[in-house]
């Protein structure tokens, strides 16, 4: 489809943006060519393939239609491929072995398979040669909506008369809706795609890539469009925050409240309203310092006009750690004014036990007359206002916090569990329960039940999660009603926990659990830990977002590896996916690893910062009976793990690889790769002084130590960045290239093709015209050739400033400008640097991202921000792009929201894996799912070897 101006309307790119316009459009001037499709969207032959053989040597000759991409391959009779012989886009800057500036082509091959062998017998070979890549949604893998995102954020939990919702955050975050059974309905947030246009207030850019307006993301991982939150922070903390401490809804209307309110609609949009609504925060002086209170508690009246907030509470790390204000806020829901005092005190000192005062109000809801319920913790007591603020009555009870009003009947429902606040005393909540309470006439008891939860203690020493950790909602729309019930905490965000493997208690137990009354008990009519663990395996969230993918080329198979061990940084066990069957199981390794990497005959290399281990793996077998298969230079190594914490597993090796690098350096090394022929290329984090840095727990290998036992020393010239070194080694461990990318800065991933050419998304942003990329969180995708490309930089920290700058414009910026001598080719837009900005990713690099390069060296480059994966060929012509904004309801042409195009949608993708020819994976940590992309062809034709003419010799 073509834009017939450059001053489109904003409508107009919206509905591109929704419905799918072509990536490959024709575009204006502005975008810069980098960015631009290079193949012709027309995939035909004009002259069908011929086969030629020439001694041990064939040759195909084809010619196609237009300058679209090629593919060649030689294939078994089971269609796999065994030598992977060209791949790129025809024309101006067609990649070898084809001819630049021809649709006529000739490609020799030369009898050998990937490794550089002969293949003796051709009998069941063939030659294909596809026109024209055409990637489309297959299936989504390892996701289930009642999975929880948050490890001690609670979900909170609304219900409405079209179902229940949930929602939850951290650092990212999603509104749910479920029936009134625990049945999935759709996602509200992230916004539908055929929605996103109606929401009111989002932050539109224009993007170079191809001039599609889209809205930008908050926060310190960029992952959120909701600002509602500390999330948008640039706090250490804010990463592991939510958009939402309270949560309210009624009728269409949707409440997400924290340090300000943002409005939604149960349609998947902002309901007519601008979502930004205005600041929901108290913002007080205590102890001299100034705080930032935010709710924990919102409510409806009954038209969803009036919104009413509570439960402010603050953590100011004094010996009675959490302090409530004592005061309910009420607020017009469609108005810009801030919340004003509707009853109590914004004082800390304002607390009381007369009516219409409060000690520590936790909760708040309202009945359908409009009166106003407000938990008074501290007081064993719920006050009742009527709706101008005059106080009504008060209803003696233990320890409320959290109540609940029957529309209908106007029945009480109360959770009372131990809640810290600043007049805790031993033993508040020996025994949680649930308490019913008859109507506002008439408040006395109706029955009471335990309340199944965990890691409750009365104990005010004992409960580390301050209580914080439980939150308990009611569904009166079903009879009798349902409790939907957050037991505990999916796990632990506590460095120090982290450290120790101490990341999770239970995520099962955690996990929302649905009772209703049985006598006097509760009976579990719905556990979602139980169905999420039956349906997807694992249960624990991902930490920091963090999903790298990997595939077996041999078997096909995906393996995901989130963090365990290591702060997080490091995998005991990976998650194998089989994309087929869609079967699910956890497989241990032989120690915790840093990263990995599969070769082309199924070999998985495992890594620590500092050395190398090669396994024939045996998934599902005791990982200490694997066989090793050192590597010829390789070293004997005792006890190798990333983690010298107890979270980790170490193993002994014959022939680890020794990598000269230093430890601790980032606890994530930028990657490596095995190239189809066996090269193993590692970047080996080596800076110009050993950082000083010790963990909280004195766990991890302390600062400075040399781990290989000899520290590399490169050489130094003026400007040179010294971050890491990359070196090359091939199959046998003997090394090819020392510092083989002079200069190379912090990367996000590595590869290595068949030619030993080096493909890195490193994380300074690229330069275009002599300005950045517009998001400075933004990384460059770089291909160069080992020891003939250097980077120079005038930053003044390098160790040897540039004494004079180069005459060229600057490629690259990062903490100064940065010149790459040599390189083959750069690419922008892509990845995600959590160093490269203090406010996208806060200078912390625990979020980032990776691409892959499969068999045919085509890169798979995630454009996060972009909604989109970049697909470039060898010689860095942008052959397609896949993806764009969806959320998890667009799965596919039969989805509740299909897509045009190839049908991807992708709210925050930022790792992806390629199984050649067969599929792409994708990690949309923002949607909380995999993707498989089938990766077919427009056009293709096969040619038996055995019918291959004799040729002339020519």
């Amino acid at each position: 489809m073509r834009r017939s101006t450059h001053s489109a309307t904003l409508a107009a790119c919206l509905a591109a943006a929704v419905l799918g316009w072509s990536m490959e459009r024709s575009t204006t001037a502005a975008v810069p060519d980098e960015f631009r499709v290079k193949r012709e969207a027309e995939f035909a032959f004009a002259a069908p393939p011929r086969l030629v053989r020439d001694e041990r040597a064939f040759r195909v000759e084809f010619a196609t239609t237009a300058f679209c991409d090629v593919t060649v391959a030689i294939e078994d009779g089971e269609g796999r491929i065994v030598r992977h012989l060209a791949s790129g886009v025809l024309g101006e800057n067609a990649p070898p072995p084809f001819e630049q500036r021809s649709k006529r082509q000739s490609v020799l091959w030369d009898g050998k398979d990937d490794a550089g062998r002969y293949i003796d017998d051709l009998d069941g070979l063939s030659l294909r040669v596809s026109l024209g890549l055409k990637p489309e949604f297959e299936k989504a893998l390892f996701w289930s909506p009642k999975k929880r995102i948050a490890r001690q954020n609670p979900p909170l939990i609304a219900a409405v008369e079209e179902g229940v919702l949930v929602c939850e955050g951290e650092g990212r975050d999603s509104v749910v809706l479920f029936d009134h059974a625990g049945n999935y309905v759709r996602t509200i947030y992230p916004f539908p795609a055929d929605k996103l246009a109606e929401v009111q207030g989002l932050n539109w850019v224009e993007f170079p890539q191809d001039e599609q307006k889209l809205p930008l993301k908050y926060g310190l991982v960029q992952a959120t469009l909701l600002n509602s939150g500390r999330n948008t922070g640039d706090g250490t903390l804010a990463k592991y925050q939510p958009a939402a401490t309270a949560f309210a809804a009624r009728g269409k209307r949707i409440a997400v409240v924290s340090e300000r309110l943002n409005r939604l609609a149960t349609d998947g949009t902002s309901g007519g309203l601008d979502i930004v609504g205005p600041e929901t925060s108290i913002t007080l002086l205590f102890r001299n310092k100034e705080t930032s209170v935010v709710p924990r508690s919102a409510a409806f009246d009954p038209g969803g006009e009036a919104l009413y907030l509570t439960g402010y509470e603050f953590f100011p790390e004094t010996p009675q750690p959490h302090h409530w204000i004592p005061c309910v806020l009420k607020m017009d829901f469609a108005s810009d004014e801030k919340p004003t005092l509707f009853a109590g005190s914004l004082e800390i000192g304002g607390s009381g036990s007369e009516p219409g005062q409060f000690r520590a109000p936790m909760s708040v809801a309202c009945d359908a007359q409009g009166r106003v319920y407000v938990a008074d913790y501290a007081n064993d007591r719920i006050q009742v206002f009527a709706a101008e603020g005059k106080f009504l009555k008060a209803v003696p009870v233990r320890k409320p916090a959290a109540i609940g009003v029957h529309p209908a009947n106007g029945e009480i429902f109360v959770g009372s569990w131990n809640v810290l606040n600043q007049f805790s005393g031993q033993d508040d909540v020996k025994d949680p329960k649930i308490t019913r309470l008859g109507a506002f006439d008439d408040p006395r008891e109706l029955g009471s039940w335990p309340m199944p939860l965990f890691e409750h203690h009365p104990a005010v020493f004992m409960n580390k999660l301050a209580g914080l950790q439980h939150n308990f909602a009611v569904d009166p729309h079903t009879e009798p009603v349902t409790f939907w019930l957050v037991p505990g905490a999916a796990g632990a965000v506590s460095k120090l926990h982290m450290v120790r493997g101490q990341m999770a208690s239970s995520p099962e137990a955690a996990s929302l659990k649905l009772y209703q009354a049985a006598g006097d008990k509760l009976a579990l009519v719905r556990d979602f830990g139980k169905e999420v663990a039956e349906a997807i395996e694992r249960v624990q969230p991902p930490v920091h977002s963090r999903q790298k993918l990997y595939v077996d080329p041999v078997s096909g198979k995906l393996y995901v590896f989130e963090g365990q061990a290591g702060v997080a940084k490091s995998v005991v066990s990976l998650l194998e996916i089989d994309p087929r069957t869609e079967a699910i199981r956890d497989v241990p390794l032989p120690f915790d690893a840093e990263d990995l990497a599969f070769d082309a005959n199924g070999l998985l290399y495992l890594r620590t910062d500092n050395v190398v281990g090669r396994f024939q793996p045996e998934f599902g077998a005791d990982p200490r009976n694997w066989q090793e298969v050192p590597f010829d230079y390789g070293e004997e190594r005792p006890s190798v793990g990333f983690s010298s914490s107890g979270d980790g597993r170490r193993a002994n090796l014959i022939g680890g690889l020794v990598m000269p690098a230093l430890r601790p350096g980032c606890f994530h090394q930028g990657g490596m790769a095995v190239s189809v022929n066996g090269s193993l290329v590692v970047p080996c984090y080596n800076d110009v002084q050993p950082p000083a840095r010790r963990d909280e727990a004195a766990e991890i290998v302390r600062a400075g130590e040399i781990a290989a036992g000899k520290q590399y020393t490169p050489p130094v010239y003026p400007g040179r960045i010294r971050y890491n070194e990359v070196h090359v080694w091939d199959r046998h461990g003997k090394l090819l290239h020392e510092d083989a990318v002079p200069g190379a800065p912090l990367m996000d991933g590595i590869a290595i093709d068949g030619e030993n050419s080096i493909y890195m998304m490193v994380a300074p942003n690229r330069v275009l015209g002599g300005q950045p990329y517009f998001l400075e969180r933004a990384e460059t995708l770089i291909k160069v050739r080992p020891k003939q490309a250097r980077l120079v930089t005038d930053s003044d920290r390098v160790p040897l400033p540039l004494a004079k700058r180069p005459t060229d414009p600057p490629a690259l910026r990062r903490g100064g400008n940065i010149w790459i001598e040599g390189a083959d080719w750069l690419y922008g837009g892509v990845g995600f640097g959590g160093f490269n900005s203090s406010k996208g990713g806060g200078g912390c690099a625990c979020w980032h991202a990776r691409f892959a390069l499969d068999f045919f060296a085509r890169s798979f480059a995630p454009e996060v921000d972009h909604y989109s994966v970049a697909v470039l060929d060898s010689a860095g012509n942008l052959i397609t792009r896949i993806g764009r904004y969806g959320n998890a309801d667009s799965a596919g042409p039969s989805s509740a929201v299909p897509l045009d195009g190839d049908g991807v949608g992708l709210f925050h993708a930022a790792y992806v894996a390629a199984h050649t020819d067969h599929r792409l994976f994708i990690a949309d940590v923002g949607n909380s799912r995999l993707i498989s992309v089938k990766l077919g062809y427009h056009a293709s034709e096969r040619l038996p070897l055995r019918s291959a003419n004799q040729g002339d010799g020519r």
